[in-house]
């Protein structure tokens, strides 16, 4: 074979072993929540707003009284859908203290 029939040869096994590795990824990633005191912000003497907080929380435009969490994880480059299961949440009743 010559150089050029090698290079080909070469590519297809390059691609053949990308496509061959595009099985399912897996994350398995376990978080709690640590809630602190709200929040408190006084816009004028007489109001008062409180936000909920927790160590990590940022805020967004859209909800900016409610804290949001997020991570990043790397997926592999055939990735077309991702499925996030939630597993033994536990919630609580919010009570104002």
């Amino acid at each position: 074979m010559n150089l050029k029939s090698w290079g080909i040869f070469l590519l297809f096994l390059v691609l053949f072993f990308q496509i061959v590795d595009n099985k399912a990824q897996t994350f398995h990633k376990s978080y709690t929540i640590s809630w602190e005191e709200p929040l408190s912000f006084t816009p004028d003497e007489d109001y008062s707003i409180q936000f909920l907080h927790f160590d990590g929380a940022i805020s967004s435009e859209n909800f900016p009284a409610l804290p949001l969490f997020y991570d990043k994880l790397p997926v592999n480059n055939f990735c077309t859908e991702v499925t996030a299961i939630l597993q033994n949440e536990k919630y609580i009743t919010l009570t104002e203290s």
